[in-house]
């Protein structure tokens, strides 16, 4: 028998939740934090055309990122990967990593786990 999971169903969409900039050219929008689904971070993620992400990594946090559409290079541990609608790519913690774009945006879905702590002294670590 499955496990039973408490709380209540939501409904809601893209448009109506708030976004936040970071990096200059990315747009966040939190679509679910720890507790709304478990002790996960549920993140859109649009990255602008032409931008050149800093290299990040998390401590404690392990990344599954999907790509919506658009496309976008991924450098992880100083090796590029292509990334297009439908790629997907995990980074486990550690792992160094940064999103380049070219002349088009990026759409990505990412979740987080256990769920990422955004705030100052977080777990998103950038390089100098």
């Amino acid at each position: 028998m499955g496990a039973k999971v408490q709380g209540k169903a939501t409904i809601g969409h893209l448009r109506k939740i708030g976004s936040k900039r970071l990096f200059g050219k990315l747009t966040l929008k939190l679509l679910a934090q720890a507790g709304a689904c478990g002790d996960t971070t549920v993140l859109y993620e649009r990255l602008g055309p032409a931008a050149r992400l800093p290299n990040v990594y998390h401590s404690k946090t392990s990344e599954w990122l999907y790509c919506l559409s658009g496309s976008m290079s991924a450098i992880v541990d100083g090796r590029r990967h292509r990334l297009s609608a439908g790629s997907m790519l995990f980074l486990p913690p550690g792992v160094r990593h940064r999103f380049v774009t070219a002349k088009r945006a990026c759409e990505a879905l990412s979740i987080f786990s256990p769920a990422l702590d955004l705030g100052r002294g977080g777990d998103v670590h950038v390089e100098p």
